[in-house]
């Protein structure tokens, strides 16, 4: 996650940049809060976490109805659907 925040941040200071200043004719970033309070920067890397909640407990949800339909322990692997569940709703609408 942390690394995703400095890749979106690098590329939010691209698309729509932020608390720099002009040197011989190149930016030069001397804000740095500014690019981490940039909107562009945190809509899309809330936008980002999200997703990967979304993928994690989809993934879980598949690997735990996988194990239910061929007998594995109904009592660990009912509790992980449900656990995916809970986090997958919620994390589906906020992407949305």
């Amino acid at each position: 996650m942390l690394w995703a925040a400095f890749i979106l941040a690098a590329n939010s200071w691209m698309q729509h940049p932020v608390g720099y200043q002009m040197v011989n004719g190149k930016p030069q970033l001397n804000d740095i809060w500014a690019l981490f309070t940039d909107p562009v920067f945190v809509w899309g890397y809330a936008k980002v976490l999200f997703v990967a909640l979304v993928t994690g407990a989809m993934i879980m949800l598949a690997v735990s109805a996988w194990h239910l339909r061929h007998g594995g322990d109904r009592e660990v692997f009912t509790w992980s659907a449900r656990l995916a569940l809970i986090v997958l709703v919620p994390a589906m609408l906020f992407t949305l």
